[in-house]
């Protein structure tokens, strides 16, 4: 029976794997992450509608390359590439076949079947990936732009993009260190702050709603329970030469030099 699946291409050290997703596991795509505290020595988040994702991919991966995160129910499927959306009907493999011998046949588990998809004038194929396979890779390298006027757009893009934290505020993502949960906040409760956190020097954390987020700029960490990533057109207040982000959500105040 055909099915939507994503053929996707995850880069790593010794090759390229290519992979189908079931379409029906994933509810995004994101292109922006954030590093995990080397603590906890695993790659990073990817951040999706207000939520982080911890990333994982095809398991065995020595250095992966990640340009895009699918979100999965519980986790963010780290590939280099998607090539595309499509219906297929995957070969499935013969039903006596002994996955459970050995480690090496076990192994075979980790794929459902393969798609053999037609790309110009040859054919690719691509294994239908059984997502609880996954594991956490310890390290990444997030694919650059190949072309210089490919990477001037990026930028712009990035530099147009903006944080939005809680129902009030937005920031320039480039002013965005990363994106931690309020467990690290040490409570120091005064007039105008929550607490503080430690992240490479004493960052005063400012409640926004008491959320599970804490956003980290270079002088200010906000706690919040909505964060999002947005654009949209630009207003100033001439009264107060305060700047404000319109989305088709709302309206922010830019925070600027956070």
């Amino acid at each position: 029976m055909s099915q939507e699946f994503y053929f996707c291409e995850v880069e790593h050290k010794n090759g390229v794997v290519r992979l189908a997703i079931d379409a029906s596991l994933v509810i995004g795509i994101s292109d922006v992450a954030f590093p995990a505290p080397k603590e906890i020595e695993v790659f990073g988040f990817a951040l999706h509608d207000g939520f982080l994702y911890p990333v994982v991919t095809h398991s065995g991966l020595d250095e992966p390359v990640f340009k895009y995160y699918l979100i999965l129910k519980e986790y963010a499927f780290g590939v280099t590439r998607i090539i595309e959306k499509a219906q297929a009907v995957p070969i499935p493999f013969a039903p006596d076949t002994p996955l459970n011998k050995d480690d090496q046949f076990r192994r075979l588990s980790e794929y459902s079947g393969v798609i053999v998809a037609t790309e110009g004038s040859t054919q690719q194929h691509y294994y239908v990936y059984n997502t609880y396979c996954v594991t956490l890779p310890k390290t990444a390298r997030v694919v650059k732009q190949d072309r210089k006027n490919e990477e001037k757009e990026h930028i712009r893009e990035l530099k147009n993009k903006y944080v939005i934290v809680g129902n009030t505020f937005a920031m320039p993502l480039s002013n965005v260190l990363n994106i931690l949960s309020a467990d690290v906040v040490t409570p120091f409760k005064t007039e105008e702050w929550d607490g503080f956190i430690d992240y490479n020097k004493i960052i005063p954390v400012k409640n926004i709603d008491t959320g599970k987020f804490v956003v980290i700029t270079q002088n200010v960490a906000y706690r919040t329970s909505r964060v999002a990533i947005s654009d949209g057109n630009i207003l100033r207040k001439e009264t107060s030469n305060e700047t404000y982000l319109e989305t088709p959500e709302g309206i922010y105040k830019i925070l600027e030099h956070s």
